[in-house]
């Protein structure tokens, strides 16, 4: 009897079909830091290993995403400032809330 066949989409490995985003990575890492925070607060003692998880994962992806910002003609300037304007305000405005506590 005539099976019909079902054709897939296939999309081909060219660099421009791949996300600049790690999902698997992004999940990997943030398990190393729930790892770190459990070996803190329980005891679990797994956090020497997690750290190192999660400083190689975190190399790849600034490495990969330096990688990217000089592909699309972003100097290191551009790319440091990036980053800074990403990182510091989450980072300054964790250090205000905990101010008032230091110390204690």
């Amino acid at each position: 009897m005539g099976e019909a066949l079902v054709e897939l989409p296939v999309k081909s490995a060219s660099p421009s079909v791949w996300s600049e985003r790690y999902d698997m990575l992004d999940g990997w890492r943030g398990l190393a830091a729930f790892v770190v925070l459990l070996h803190h607060v329980s005891p679990i003692r797994l956090g020497a290993e997690a750290v190192i998880l999660f400083f190689v994962i975190s190399g790849y992806c600034i490495t990969a995403a330096a990688e990217a910002a000089l592909r699309k003609g972003m100097g290191f300037r551009q790319f440091m400032l990036r980053r800074v304007r990403r990182i510091y305000p989450p980072r300054i405005w964790r250090r205000s809330r905990s101010w008032p506590f230091r110390g204690r």
